[in-house]
């Protein structure tokens, strides 16, 4: 039995996790007993604090679904199966426009979270935190404990250095244990700023706060590197571009928000139509508003022969304050090392690659082969060629 560790009758924080489609997503394959194992290890396992969702993108505008209500339901009933129909939500492009009128870009490259803020402030308000996440990730975790780990790890850590180690690809057999990491950047970039945070919050401040923000890749700051959406912030109040401030990103757009976050987000479009890509919509607007964001440390296997020190050089290659950042960041769209990154088991699905992900979910659904513990994206069914019957 699940137990927060919380006092009998306090409310416990509610986590909705929420699967990202289409309604031209291929059901078939491993994705229906996938979901089932969340809805079972999250759902029933907590007695609700965890709830499993599905937003549905309807690209197709001639079905009037929001106009007739037939059409909902004809959407619906055709396109998701009847198991997960309760717990799915249809949404389109026009829903978005008429919301955020002053927002010029409702794709999902540079709008994944417009969706998910109308959803948390207007259809499950009653929801504290969300993950969302897309239907070719997968995980070999129990669910519960790598949802509870995530958020304990975040939980943990302090708000000293917090962006600096974020921004870093902490790798143990390099860098020693995650507190010598620590260490290492406290010594490198102490000064007296920091001294007076020190002074004034103390050393644990954010020890024990619950991060409105957790991504699942580094959160660097894009300034000094070659990103392909560097600088694009429309209708920004904050003068980012102008004044020089960080302009934060953490690819993909896989992560837990808070409540909070998304209302903040939410409340700029409305009010200014302030929008970026969506890698960096969160996190940038997480640091203007002064809320935690930490890039919480999971598993990432790596598929090559590359000495460790080598692929420290090519990940880490910005200055301390921003180790994953610079001009030879791997943020880049262009000059990045892509034959690295697809030997990695955490990345973002790019056209041309080889990715490491799929052949590990490939073997074990295949062949039954051992998989360990950990987060794997992309894995794409329709590029894996299941066994003969």
């Amino acid at each position: 039995m699940y137990h927060s560790g919380e006092h009998v009758g306090a409310r416990k924080p509610r986590t909705a996790i929420v699967l990202r489609t289409t309604e031209t997503f291929n059901w078939a394959g491993d994705i229906v007993p996938f979901i089932r194992s969340m809805i079972v290890e999250l759902s029933l396992e907590t007695g609700g604090l965890y709830e499993i969702f599905i937003l549905v993108h309807v690209k197709d505008l001639s079905q009037h679904i929001f106009l007739e209500p037939e059409a909902y339901n004809r959407v619906l009933l055709k396109h998701v199966p009847q198991e997960f129909q309760n717990m799915a939500y249809l949404w389109n492009v026009n829903l978005l426009r008429e919301w955020y009128p002053a927002v010029k870009e409702h794709s999902f490259i540079h709008q994944a979270y417009q969706a998910l803020q109308l959803f948390s402030t207007r259809i499950i308000p009653e929801f504290d935190y969300f993950w969302q996440f897309e239907m070719d990730f997968r995980t070999s975790s129990p669910h519960l404990q790598n949802l509870e780990r995530l958020a304990a790890w975040a939980r943990d850590q302090p708000r000293l250095h917090i962006h600096n180690m974020n921004a870093a690809w902490y790798m143990p057999s390099v860098q020693g244990s995650w507190g010598n990491l620590y260490r290492l950047m406290n010594e490198t970039l102490w000064d007296d700023k920091l001294a007076g945070e020190v002074a004034e919050h103390g050393a644990e401040w954010g020890v024990g706060e619950e991060a409105d923000l957790i991504t699942l890749a580094p959160i660097i700051d894009v300034r000094t590197t070659k990103w392909l959406w560097k600088g694009m912030l429309h209708n920004d109040p904050y003068k980012t571009k102008e004044k020089n401030l960080p302009h934060l990103a953490a690819p993909v757009s896989m992560t837990r928000t808070s409540k909070r976050l998304l209302a903040e987000v939410h409340a700029l479009q409305l009010e200014h139509g302030f929008w970026m890509a969506s890698e960096a919509t969160m996190e940038t607007v997480a640091f203007r508003k002064g809320l935690k964001a930490v890039h919480a440390q999971h598993p990432v296997y790596y598929n090559g022969s590359e000495a460790d020190a080598k692929l420290d050089d090519v990940f880490n290659t910005g200055p301390p304050e921003n180790m994953g950042g610079g001009a030879k960041s791997q943020y880049n769209w262009e000059g990045a090392d892509h034959r690295v990154l697809e030997k990695l088991t955490w990345w973002w699905p790019r056209e041309g690659y080889d990715h490491f992900s799929q052949h590990v979910w490939g073997d074990f659904l295949m062949r039954g082969k051992c998989v360990p513990a950990g987060m794997f994206h992309p894995f794409k069914w329709e590029k894996f060629s299941p066994p003969p019957l």
